[in-house]
Protein backbone atom coordinates (compact mmCIF):
# COMPACT_ATOMS: atom_id res chain seq x y z
CA UNK A 1 0.00 0.00 0.00
CA UNK A 2 1.06 3.33 -0.40
CA UNK A 3 2.39 6.08 1.69
CA UNK A 4 -1.24 7.69 1.02
CA UNK A 5 -3.77 7.67 -2.08
CA UNK A 6 -7.29 9.18 -3.38
CA UNK A 7 -9.98 6.95 -4.43
CA UNK A 8 -14.20 7.42 -4.75
CA UNK A 9 -16.27 6.41 -1.78
CA UNK A 10 -19.74 5.73 -3.18
CA UNK A 11 -22.74 5.50 -0.39
CA UNK A 12 -25.48 3.62 -2.17
CA UNK A 13 -29.34 3.43 -1.01
CA UNK A 14 -29.39 -0.51 -0.61
CA UNK A 15 -28.29 -1.07 -4.57
CA UNK A 16 -24.43 -1.19 -3.51
CA UNK A 17 -23.99 -4.87 -4.32
CA UNK A 18 -26.04 -4.57 -8.00
CA UNK A 19 -23.79 -1.17 -8.30
CA UNK A 20 -20.41 -2.78 -7.46
CA UNK A 21 -21.60 -6.34 -9.41
CA UNK A 22 -22.05 -4.28 -12.69
CA UNK A 23 -18.96 -2.32 -12.58
CA UNK A 24 -16.91 -5.47 -11.77
CA UNK A 25 -18.84 -6.74 -15.00
CA UNK A 26 -18.02 -3.37 -16.85
CA UNK A 27 -14.32 -2.97 -15.64
CA UNK A 28 -12.86 -6.38 -14.22
CA UNK A 29 -10.88 -6.64 -11.40
CA UNK A 30 -11.16 -7.81 -7.63
CA UNK A 31 -14.42 -7.27 -5.70
CA UNK A 32 -14.83 -8.15 -1.88
CA UNK A 33 -17.60 -7.09 -0.19
CA UNK A 34 -18.61 -7.44 3.71
CA UNK A 35 -21.98 -6.81 4.82
CA UNK A 36 -23.47 -5.50 8.14
CA UNK A 37 -24.00 -8.64 9.16
CA UNK A 38 -20.46 -10.12 8.73
CA UNK A 39 -19.13 -7.24 11.77
CA UNK A 40 -19.11 -7.25 15.38
CA UNK A 41 -22.25 -4.72 16.92
CA UNK A 42 -21.37 -1.35 17.14
CA UNK A 43 -22.77 1.04 19.96
CA UNK A 44 -23.66 3.53 17.05
CA UNK A 45 -25.45 0.90 15.37
CA UNK A 46 -29.64 0.28 16.10
CA UNK A 47 -30.26 -3.49 15.79
CA UNK A 48 -30.19 -4.62 12.39
CA UNK A 49 -33.10 -6.06 10.46
CA UNK A 50 -32.56 -9.25 8.06
CA UNK A 51 -32.75 -6.69 5.11
CA UNK A 52 -30.01 -4.91 6.81
CA UNK A 53 -28.12 -7.50 7.46
CA UNK A 54 -27.69 -8.13 3.94
CA UNK A 55 -26.65 -4.73 2.77
CA UNK A 56 -22.96 -4.06 2.18
CA UNK A 57 -21.23 -2.05 5.29
CA UNK A 58 -18.12 -2.30 2.56
CA UNK A 59 -16.87 -2.86 -1.32
CA UNK A 60 -13.49 -2.70 -2.64
CA UNK A 61 -12.90 -3.01 -6.66
CA UNK A 62 -9.86 -3.12 -8.06
CA UNK A 63 -8.38 -3.81 -10.94
CA UNK A 64 -4.67 -3.29 -12.54
CA UNK A 65 -5.44 0.78 -13.14
CA UNK A 66 -8.15 2.02 -10.66
CA UNK A 67 -9.30 1.41 -7.05
CA UNK A 68 -12.99 2.58 -5.54
CA UNK A 69 -14.90 1.26 -3.27
CA UNK A 70 -18.63 1.78 -1.72
CA UNK A 71 -21.15 1.15 1.23
CA UNK A 72 -25.03 0.75 1.66
CA UNK A 73 -26.30 4.04 3.92
CA UNK A 74 -24.85 3.49 7.89
CA UNK A 75 -28.35 1.91 9.81
CA UNK A 76 -30.35 4.59 11.25
CA UNK A 77 -28.21 7.62 9.03
CA UNK A 78 -31.21 7.90 6.85
CA UNK A 79 -31.16 7.82 2.73
CA UNK A 80 -28.06 9.12 1.33
CA UNK A 81 -28.66 12.64 -0.89
CA UNK A 82 -27.46 12.53 -4.37
CA UNK A 83 -24.50 14.75 -4.29
CA UNK A 84 -23.60 13.79 -0.71
CA UNK A 85 -23.33 10.08 -1.41
CA UNK A 86 -19.56 10.31 -2.44
CA UNK A 87 -16.78 10.64 -0.74
CA UNK A 88 -13.14 10.99 -1.32
CA UNK A 89 -11.42 8.15 0.54
CA UNK A 90 -7.72 8.86 1.41
CA UNK A 91 -5.86 5.96 2.65
CA UNK A 92 -2.19 4.86 3.68
CA UNK A 93 0.35 3.91 6.01
CA UNK A 94 2.10 7.22 6.61
CA UNK A 95 0.28 8.13 9.44
CA UNK A 96 1.58 11.83 10.44
CA UNK A 97 0.99 12.96 6.93
CA UNK A 98 -2.40 11.51 6.67
CA UNK A 99 -3.30 12.79 10.62
CA UNK A 100 -2.38 16.32 9.31
CA UNK A 101 -3.96 16.56 6.48
CA UNK A 102 -7.44 14.94 8.23
CA UNK A 103 -6.43 18.22 11.13
CA UNK A 104 -6.14 20.78 7.86
CA UNK A 105 -9.07 19.46 5.81
CA UNK A 106 -11.66 20.10 8.73
CA UNK A 107 -10.83 23.47 9.42
CA UNK A 108 -13.98 25.52 8.94
CA UNK A 109 -15.45 22.33 8.67
CA UNK A 110 -17.45 19.22 10.22
CA UNK A 111 -15.80 16.33 11.91
CA UNK A 112 -18.64 13.58 11.51
CA UNK A 113 -16.07 11.01 13.03
CA UNK A 114 -12.79 11.84 14.84
CA UNK A 115 -9.50 9.87 13.78
CA UNK A 116 -9.63 6.30 16.19
CA UNK A 117 -8.53 2.82 16.08
CA UNK A 118 -11.57 0.66 15.09
CA UNK A 119 -12.34 -3.00 14.87
CA UNK A 120 -10.40 -3.59 11.78
CA UNK A 121 -7.48 -2.76 12.91
CA UNK A 122 -6.97 0.16 11.47
CA UNK A 123 -7.23 4.44 12.15
CA UNK A 124 -10.14 5.94 10.73
CA UNK A 125 -12.44 9.49 10.48
CA UNK A 126 -14.74 11.38 8.31
CA UNK A 127 -15.13 14.92 7.82
CA UNK A 128 -17.01 17.61 5.52
CA UNK A 129 -14.77 20.16 4.48
CA UNK A 130 -15.42 23.97 4.54
CA UNK A 131 -16.52 23.18 0.75
CA UNK A 132 -18.87 20.31 1.48
CA UNK A 133 -16.92 17.75 0.04
CA UNK A 134 -17.06 14.62 2.05
CA UNK A 135 -13.71 13.03 3.09
CA UNK A 136 -12.85 9.80 4.48
CA UNK A 137 -9.35 8.80 6.38
CA UNK A 138 -8.16 4.92 6.79
CA UNK A 139 -4.42 4.63 8.16
CA UNK A 140 -3.80 1.32 7.64
CA UNK A 141 -0.49 -1.39 9.47
CA UNK A 142 -1.83 -0.62 13.01
CA UNK A 143 -0.68 -3.62 14.94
Amino acid sequence: MPAAYLSPYFVCNGNCREMMEFYQSCMGGKLTMQTYGDVPPQPDMPSLTPEMKSRIMHATLENDQLSFTGCDAHPGKGAPVVGDNIHLSVAGTDETRLREMFKKLAVGGEVNMELAPQFWGDIFGMLKDKFGTHWMFNIAGRK
